[in-house]
């Protein structure tokens, strides 16, 4: 005792849009992937950029300082090369911020794209468990053995 013509088609189909949704997940992927790319690329410059701004602020405020003390008359004294100690001592500072900043910002950019991959992957072996489940339930109703008990397994991204 075989399958209905009906059945066949039905299968056939599931098997068509499998592929098809694995495929369209792959690309989907993909475009993640590229998009992630993209983010990095983008807050690097912005990166840059900041970077740049804070040291022109601070070449800036160091400017003033040496001609103010300049037109003093205080060029060479310690309270106007303290200042100007400080002033490079605080824009170290604030450089290695912005380091470790653009640092976090990156392993962020990756995790996010390392999630979004496993996602997509998890979505995938779903999908196949899911084929997998209704050619076997098909092949029991057909008469090619016991009755398939169903179990449904939770997959891809899950709210808290």
């Amino acid at each position: 005792m075989g399958m209905d013509p009906i059945s066949w088609a039905l299968m056939a189909a599931s098997v068509a849009a499998t592929g098809v949704s694995l495929y369209k997940g792959q690309q989907a992927d993909k475009q993640a992937r590229k998009a992630a790319d993209l983010s990095r690329r983008q807050e690097s410059f912005k990166a840059l950029r900041e970077r740049r701004d804070f040291i022109r602020s601070a070449r800036s405020t160091a400017a003033k300082i040496t001609q103010g003390a300049e037109n003093a008359g205080a060029a060479n004294t310690s309270a106007a090369q303290g200042g100007l100690a400080s002033i490079i001592s605080q824009a170290g500072s604030g450089l290695s911020f912005l380091d470790q900043y653009n640092s976090f910002s990156t392993q962020i950019g990756a995790a996010s794209s390392k999630s979004a991959k496993f996602a997509s992957q998890a979505n995938m072996w779903g999908g196949v468990a899911d084929l997998a489940a209704t050619g076997a339930k098909m092949n029991a109703g057909a008469g090619g053995g016991g009755k398939v008990p169903t179990v449904k397994v939770p997959y891809g991204p899950t709210e808290s």
